[in-house]
Formats: C-alpha cells, structure tokens, sequence
C-alpha cells in the first residue's frame, strides 16, 4: 500500500495539514542540486560526445538527466523545490561545462517544466498521473529538441517522433526509480530527520 501511494498526496492547505514552500525545504533542494551535479555534469559531457555518433543515445540519457531534477519533489513535495534545484545544478554547470550561463537558462527550464502539472493545480495534489504527465511534458520537449542540439542538420519528421518516443520511455523509467530512491531515502534516519524538520 505505501509503495501504491508513494506519488500520492495531498498539499498544503489541504486536510493533511501540508504547509507551503519552508526554509528547509529550500537548503535541501539546493543541497540535492549540488549533488546531483554528480549526474548532470559528466552526463553533459557524454550527451556532447554521444551528439556526434546518435541523437537517439542522448535521448536515452534524459530520464537520467531528469533523475536529479525531479527528485525534490518526489522527496520534498514542495512547490518550488526542483526549480531551485535546476537553478543550483545550473551555476555550478556554468563553471564546469562548455556551455556556460546556458546552463542555468536551460535547468531553469526544465525546473519549470516538471512543476508545471502541479502548479496548474495551484499544488494542492500531488497525484501520479501529475507526475507521469510532468515527466513525459519533460521528455517530449527535450526528445524534440534532440536533433537540433545534437547537430543534425536534415531532421526529418521521424527522426524527431523517434527521439521524443525514446525520452519519454528513458523518464518514465527513471521517474520510477526516482520514486524509490525517495522511498528508501525516507527510510534513512537522515532522509527521517529532513521529514520531521520541514513538517515542523
């Protein structure tokens, strides 16, 4: 039943007695932003060289890409927490990848992207059907975007359905295993202590 229910949940200023958006809540997106710079920043190098070879293995790579990112709010289910994150990943990628302040536009953006199904709700409910759309908002973007960043200069029609096919499968994957990182995250004394601060 808890594992049913872990992208379930009702916010703040619901009956649950979920408050808003917390200082805590804060440090800890910002502190899952640095470290998931472990993942976004070897993973742009790779996304740069793999570019040159196939669009479709940086398309594969998205839902890793979007593992990170998401992951605030799978954990926190606070609004504004992945695009903190996003923003925090994208200073440190402006010093330590080719692309430069680029990187912050663009983690901004898919920060952005992943809150929106819940911000339309006003994050009242975090529901999985939020999550899966906003993970697949999140694929189907960047899958149709693949082509052009990787360089290729005829994209075809297919080439971009079979891209976006790609990254929305590889975020729906990792969307999953986001969940149960979380789960076993909360699970930890340091994942339970986190808990108990923010909903104090």
């Amino acid at each position: 039943m808890g594992q049913q229910n872990d992208l379930v949940h009702e916010v703040p200023g619901s009956r649950t007695g979920r408050k808003g958006l917390t200082g805590t809540s804060l440090m800890t997106a910002a502190a899952i932003g640095v470290v998931g710079c472990i993942v976004i920043v070897p993973l742009s190098y790779y996304q740069q060289a793999a570019s040159l070879a196939f669009a479709q293995l940086v398309a594969a790579t998205l839902g890793l890409w979007m593992l990170p990112c998401v992951f605030p709010l799978v954990f926190l289910r606070r609004p504004g927490t992945t695009l903190m994150a996003c923003l925090v990943m994208g200073v440190i990628s402006t010093f330590t990848t080719s692309y430069g302040p680029l990187s912050i536009a663009t983690l901004a953006i898919e920060g952005l992207l992943l809150e929106l199904p819940f911000l339309v709700t006003g994050y009242r409910k975090w529901t999985r059907a939020q999550f899966i759309v906003s993970a697949l908002l999140l694929g189907t973007v960047m899958g149709c975007l693949t082509a052009q960043t990787a360089g290729i200069v005829r994209v075809t029609t297919v080439i971009v359905i079979e891209n976006t096919i790609i990254a929305d499968v590889s975020c729906l994957v990792f969307l999953r295993l986001t969940t149960q990182l979380a789960r076993a995250l909360r699970n930890t004394d340091l994942g339970g202590s986190l808990a108990a601060v923010d909903a104090g």
